[in-house]
């Protein structure tokens, strides 16, 4: 599950070699405390592990430059068969958006064999709300006060997405 990619966007895993790639994403200006504050490579090992989910790079495939990262997390197996994606786009790479999503559901459905993606969209990324249509996602519920975001510690509310995989039809 190394990458996935497509004539314009790359996802790539982000491994321990990774890191002049993540110290150039750290410096974009749009990069938000929030991922200045993740400990990336502290925990590294137990990401590659596969014990908190899989975070990727998103490259241009022309120019090799980041367009920001994207990430699986709370995968649950046995039944379930699920997960959560995050994405953290810069804003030279929000035009791409339904490529990046699209790869990225690429990686759930066909490598990790998910049967469901879900993605939490909070007020403040209302972007991603087009592409994540235009891909058959559906709003299952609104979450108030989903979290607390280290900026700014006030509880927010967000809007959750589902989509279920092309290969499990007619399960609810």
């Amino acid at each position: 599950m190394k990458e996935f990619s497509n004539e314009n966007v790359k996802i790539k895993e982000i491994t321990i070699d990774d890191q002049e790639l993540y110290h150039f994403y750290q410096r974009q200006p749009e990069v938000s405390l929030v991922e200045k504050f993740k400990p990336w490579f502290e925990s590294l090992n137990q990401m590659i592990v596969r014990e908190r989910g899989h975070n990727f790079w998103v490259l241009s495939v022309q120019s090799g430059e980041v367009l920001g990262t994207v990430e699986i997390f709370s995968v649950l197996r046995r039944k379930f068969q699920s997960a959560f994606l995050a994405f953290h786009i810069l804003e030279k790479g929000k035009e791409q958006a339904e490529e990046i999503i699209s790869l990225l559901l690429d990686c759930c459905f066909e490598d990790l064999k998910l049967f469901k993606v879900k993605v939490m969209v909070v007020e403040n990324e209302s972007h991603f709300v087009p592409p994540l249509l235009s891909l058959g996602f559906k709003k299952i519920y609104n979450e108030e006060a989903a979290f607390f975001d280290i900026v700014t510690p006030a509880p927010r509310s967000a809007d959750i997405y589902a989509l279920l995989s092309p290969h499990v039809k007619g399960i609810d």
